[in-house]
């Protein structure tokens, strides 16, 4: 089932996060992730989003979260099993051309974010010390690293 551009594994039953999760962002040199509202790709109210840190299950899939960008322009990101796709706009090919960072962090404390379509996404509510932090030029270098796949496409307006 498609929701906001994005897989949703139904039977996926998760209470907590695994050993590790990764957080992608354009800032380098965090020394801890601070609570924060999060960017929804698909049109949530950024302002109703409460005050937390957000890692997914993927490296790439946080390579994916890096930048901004949202689904009514036309991204597509799908999982499937441990195959993370971003679908890209030819049009838009230049907004994946800025320097990302992947942190990963300790699952521990992390938990499934509610409404959350994906079953990836998880958080905790407290700063937390990133325990690597790996950079990359740019978004499709960062999730091909990962074994995600950057497809673009021809986006009819």
């Amino acid at each position: 089932m498609r929701e906001n551009g994005l897989n949703h594994e139904q039977d996926r039953e998760q209470d907590a996060a695994p050993e590790f999760v990764y957080h992608g962002s354009l800032t380098p040199d965090i020394e801890k992730l601070e609570p924060r509202k999060r960017s929804t790709p698909g049109g949530v109210d950024h302002e109703a989003q409460p005050d937390l840190v957000y890692a997914g299950d993927h490296p790439a899939f946080a390579a994916a979260h890096a930048f901004p960008w949202d689904t009514r322009e036309g991204f597509e990101l799908s999982v499937e099993g441990d195959k993370v796709l971003f679908r890209v706009p030819e049009q838009l090919r230049d907004r994946l051309k800025v320097p990302v960072h992947i942190y990963k962090l300790s699952g521990e404390g992390f938990g499934p974010t509610a409404g959350e379509g994906t079953g990836h996404s998880f958080h905790v509510d407290h700063e937390v010390a990133p325990e690597s932090v790996e950079s990359f030029d740019d978004v499709q270098t960062a999730i091909e690293n990962f074994g995600g796949v950057v497809e673009y496409y021809k986006r009819e307006e």
